[in-house]
């Protein structure tokens, strides 16, 4: 009996743990949204995650944007990537500003909901989305295009589009925001809550604010310009800096993807690595702390890696 039990035991270890037959699970690089951004920081955590509970050689490469490093994940340049729900299901169906569907990219998991939004300076006197009429806005990111969807998501919560405004166009996330900062622009859209938006509030007389949105702002209205993109709540707190009160904000799901290095194996093995070391992610990335565990297998625009789904099922938590 002791040496059928541990027959047992050492057939189910080896069943969890990396075989040499995917070499590529010998080290994960993941791709991200520039430094600074939670695209960026949730990469980073997962990456210091596997190296020190699976013992993978772990990276993060920082792209300008989702949109330029999308293709390298699909193309099996990178093992995983963080992305968006909007761009996740825009990409895999090959929709604009897709060219082709991405037809090898696989959620593992799940992370957190983004809250997003315009800001502008404190003492620009803007209130509202709908202030923004006939101002110069970035609504255009060169690195993000899909992110330009969700913009323009956020202008029509207003009843505006783009031709409503002084449309301007930024490299990225952060050059937006430095535009604003600088009073090159009224207004760009950020995630809230990053540290970059707190640098940049620090560093304005009177800080940052976060817009209101319009008065048709809905899921509906949102979901016909940015599928994905939904309506949630964004709530004030030491480091979501702009938000006096709780207000309406963007909802946008931010998951981890993998491409096609990651086989079920691989796949199983990352999300019960995130799953069982969830506690120890949060402790690193104070962002996570308001979402469980529980909530990593949340309905996706895409299907989720076979072997990340086998483990949840085995978890007991569903999509």
């Amino acid at each position: 009996m002791k040496l059928a039990a541990l027959a047992l035991a050492i057939g189910a270890t080896l069943s969890l743990a990396p075989s040499a037959s995917h070499a590529e699970l010998r080290q994960i690089s993941i791709g991200t949204n520039p430094a600074g951004t939670i695209a960026n920081i949730i990469g980073s955590g997962v990456a210091k995650l596997m190296q020190e509970k699976a013992g993978i050689r772990s990276t993060t490469e920082a792209h300008g944007g989702t949109s330029s490093y999308l293709p390298l994940l699909d193309a099996g340049e990178l093992t995983l990537g963080v992305f968006i729900g909007v761009d996740l299901g825009l990409a895999a169906k090959g929709e604009s500003p897709y060219t082709k569907p991405a037809e090898h990219i696989r959620p593992i998991a799940r992370m957190m909901r983004l809250d997003y939004g315009y800001v502008a300076r404190a003492d620009s006197g803007l209130s509202s989305i709908a202030d923004l009429k006939g101002k110069p806005v970035v609504v255009g990111i060169k690195s993000n295009i899909v992110l330009e969807k969700v913009n323009e998501a956020i202008l029509a919560t207003a009843g505006m589009t783009p031709a409503d405004v002084s449309a301007q166009a930024a490299g990225g996330l952060n050059q937006g925001l430095d535009a604003v900062v600088e009073g090159r622009a009224a207004a760009s859209a950020v995630a809230l809550g990053i540290p970059a938006l707190r640098e940049a509030h620090s560093s304005v007389p009177g800080g940052m604010k976060v817009l209101a949105l319009g008065d048709e702002a809905t899921d509906a209205v949102v979901d016909a310009i940015a599928p994905g993109a939904r309506i949630g709540e964004t709530k004030p707190s030491e480091r979501n800096v702009g938000v006096s009160e709780p207000m309406a904000a963007i909802g946008l799901d931010l998951y981890l993807v993998a491409g096609p290095k990651v086989d079920d194996e691989a796949g199983y093995l990352i999300a019960k690595t995130i799953f069982e070391n969830w506690d120890e992610l949060q402790s690193e990335i104070p962002a996570l702390k308001a979402f469980s565990k529980d909530d990593l297998a949340l309905e996706s625009p895409v299907a989720y890696q076979p072997g990340a789904a086998k483990f949840y099922e085995e978890a007991g938590i569903g999509q």
